[in-house]
């Protein structure tokens, strides 16, 4: 990877406090990724859930409801996502997860796999993560009466996953105005 080149991602934590679903799954067959994804939506009663695939047996899972953090803690720990994921230091203080949306390499681009859809219309979702996922070209959506009416879209722009101390993380918020008025048309 080149030096200069900076990874894009976004924080799972929202401006207001509250974090979206997202987990990383690293090296883990889709099945039971699959299963074990409709158990937690059954058990949280979560909307849509999106599998994407960020390179090859490596998964991230979004769903954009707003949980609480200690409801986030507790979906986390009952997943069998990557361990470093779910255990990382930085949620027990509050600080925000990354997931990626960029490539790291030439053709690891994220890419939406499958659509784990749902009946549950419980939780108010994101929707400057969703405008940012849509922005991305990974996920397409409608707006959707659940929608909060944020308007910081959660970016970072990161140097390594391999470098995730404070000071190596760029952290940017940008406005979504124009991202807004691409979604709403």
């Amino acid at each position: 990877m080149e030096e200069d080149k900076y990874i894009r991602g976004c924080h799972l934590m929202t401006i207001d406090g509250f974090y979206i679903v997202g987990i990383d799954y690293d090296k883990f067959r889709l099945r039971f990724l699959v299963n074990e994804l409709l158990m937690i939506q059954k058990l949280y009663k979560l909307s849509n859930i999106y599998i994407i695939e960020s390179s090859k047996n490596h998964y991230h899972a979004v769903c954009f409801d707003k949980l609480f953090l200690k409801e986030y803690r507790e979906l986390l720990q009952n997943t069998h996502c990557d361990s470093m994921f779910r255990r990382d230091f930085s949620l027990m203080f509050g600080e925000p997860k990354v997931l990626r949306l960029s490539s790291k390499r030439k053709n690891d681009r994220p890419k939406l796999i499958k659509t784990l859809k749902s009946n549950y219309r419980i939780h108010q979702q994101s929707l400057p993560h969703k405008l940012l996922y849509n922005f991305e070209g990974i996920i397409k959506f409608r707006k959707s009466k659940l929608d909060d009416n944020n308007k910081i879209a959660p970016i970072v722009f990161y140097k390594s996953r391999a470098i995730p101390l404070k000071k190596q993380i760029e952290k940017k918020r940008i406005e979504l105005k124009l991202l807004r008025k691409k979604y709403e048309r």
